[in-house]
């Protein structure tokens, strides 16, 4: 059973259509958008430091079993995560992802970003097509995002409605 719940805690689709308020407008130089400073690489949801676990934890409690509950959502959550790589032209490819019971990889979303990096802060705009099983469904005019780096392991994503998405570097 695919709870509801984790369409919560972890739907990037709406983080980044919902995520331009929080774009940066300073200008960035050339040399801090080099791909060699940038977050890249895997990047597994954090449930348990992401602000969205409170209202999960709330939905759980009214369940027959809201231990069960929460026990099924960290399941699927920890599955979950994003990969943020550099293509051929310099653009960041932020990629959302499921990895299935069976190993297979999901790519729920995968929008490639004209990058803009502060050292602290990835934020830009989507060129080109959103694709995944979610990218047709997605706003084709996304107007941007952020990624935070709060250290060399960690990177977060602050959404509107669900909050503070944590994300930590995996293998």
């Amino acid at each position: 059973m695919r709870s509801s719940l984790v369409v919560v805690a972890f739907s990037c689709l709406a983080s980044l259509a919902s995520l331009a308020a929080c774009s940066s407008t300073s200008s960035t130089s050339s040399e801090a958008t080099k791909s060699t400073s940038l977050p890249v690489g895997r990047y597994a949801f954090v449930l348990d430091e992401s602000s969205v676990l409170a209202r999960i934890q709330t939905s759980c409690a009214k369940e027959a079993d809201p231990k069960a509950c929460l026990a099924e959502i960290h399941e699927e959550a920890a599955r979950e995560g994003i990969r943020l790589s550099i293509d051929r032209e310099g653009h960041v490819v932020w990629t959302s992802y499921v990895l299935e019971k069976d190993g297979s990889e999901t790519i729920d979303l995968e929008a490639t970003i004209d990058p803009r990096w502060d050292g602290t802060r990835l934020t830009g705009e989507v060129v080109g097509s959103l694709t995944g099983t979610k990218g047709k469904t997605a706003n084709p005019k996304m107007p941007g995002f952020v990624v935070e780096r709060i250290d060399e392991r960690t990177i977060a994503m602050d959404d509107p409605q669900k909050g503070r998405l944590v994300f930590r570097k995996s293998p």
